[in-house]
């Protein structure tokens, strides 16, 4: 009989020590700790793909700037009407997407969205819609934690109020210019391959430093890349500063404008008589012509590729890195000692 009653209290024992084992195990993986550690390595938007995304809506401070993908590129529309947008942009933008991961759940009470800025009237907001226009993501974002380590944000239709690991302000800017594809050349253009560059200029620079220009330079092949000068006559012995006509070239390569604009008449952008053209040659014998019109406010002018679609506004002190006199291109005395 004691053994039998001996053999119970062990059982009894073993169970009592396996419940606790038990239990102890199931606190280690639901402790604070551990689930917190496991929502941070859970991604906001798991199995997130940006090839299903044929739609992007940004709401912000500025307005609402839409984005639409058409065949395989997007466009930002604006006025209603699709300009290029930035690949390099979206690209960053939807690789930020994929790699936020949620930090912890800070709320559920829908009396606390207003404190975090992700109740019914805030400002920031991103929809993703799929090329059918059926929503994929609906995203408030809300403010951004202190310390600037991540923004709160809330899923539309969801109760809780999610803080991510990283900001997500930088990349919804509503402002349409910060998703155009605003350089005038294919992105393969480099300075080192333009040969010839030719300026006319009779444009005033809001400060009137800008002289009447009409000047023509060129690349001496056979003495390995040397500019000399073949216009104005007279000027062909100036000792060009090869470094100096390199910069030209190296921004000629890359120019860009500071926005599209979406309607102004000839008379308004002055482009029926440029003030300013620049024209130049590439060793493959392609010819570009930037024309540049009147001035828009204080420090921007209208401009435009000869034969291209759209018209841009680009700032003055690009404009300046181009539209030089050509002894500022020239070679600098050596100081004497």
């Amino acid at each position: 009989m004691a053994a039998v009653q001996f053999q119970r209290r062990l059982i009894i024992l073993g169970s009592v020590a396996g419940a606790l084992a038990i239990a102890f195990v199931l606190g280690l993986v639901f402790s604070p700790l551990n689930v917190q550690k496991r929502m941070a390595e859970t991604p906001l938007l798991p199995g997130f793909k940006s090839d299903t995304v044929g739609r992007i809506s940004i709401a912000g401070s500025e307005g609402t700037v839409e984005l639409e993908k058409r065949d395989k590129n997007w466009s930002v529309l604006i006025g209603g009407q699709p300009y290029p947008a930035s690949g390099d942009r979206l690209t960053s933008f939807f690789d930020q997407l994929a790699s936020i991961k949620k930090n912890r759940i800070v709320s559920a009470n829908p009396q606390t969205w207003k404190s975090f800025e992700v109740d019914k009237e805030a400002k920031l907001r991103l929809k993703l819609l799929d090329p059918a226009g059926k929503t994929l993501v609906d995203l408030i974002v809300g403010k951004t934690q202190e310390g600037e380590r991540g923004n709160y944000v809330r899923m539309e239709g969801a109760n809780e109020v999610i803080l991510i690991n990283r900001s997500l302000s930088f990349y919804l800017d509503s402002v349409p210019s910060f998703w155009s594809h605003l350089k005038f050349f294919p992105a393969e253009l480099r300075g080192e391959d333009i040969m010839r560059i030719s300026v006319r200029s009779d444009l005033a620079f809001s400060d009137n430093t800008a002289p009447r220009l009409n000047w023509t330079v060129v690349q001496n092949q056979e003495a390995g890349r040397n500019w000399k000068v073949i216009a104005p006559a007279g000027q062909q012995t100036l000792a060009l500063d090869n470094k100096e006509v390199d910069k030209v070239a190296n921004t000629l390569a890359g120019f860009e404008g500071s926005e599209f604009v979406t309607s102004a008449s000839s008379a308004d952008s002055g482009l029926a008589a440029p003030s300013a053209e620049v024209l130049f040659s590439t060793l493959k014998n392609q010819d570009y012509r930037i024309l540049i019109g009147k001035r828009s406010g204080e420090n921007q002018y209208y401009a435009k590729l000869d034969g291209g679609a759209y018209l841009y506004l680009c700032p003055e002190w690009r404009l300046k890195q181009i539209l030089k006199p050509l002894v500022e291109l020239t070679q600098k005395p050596a100081a004497s000692k």
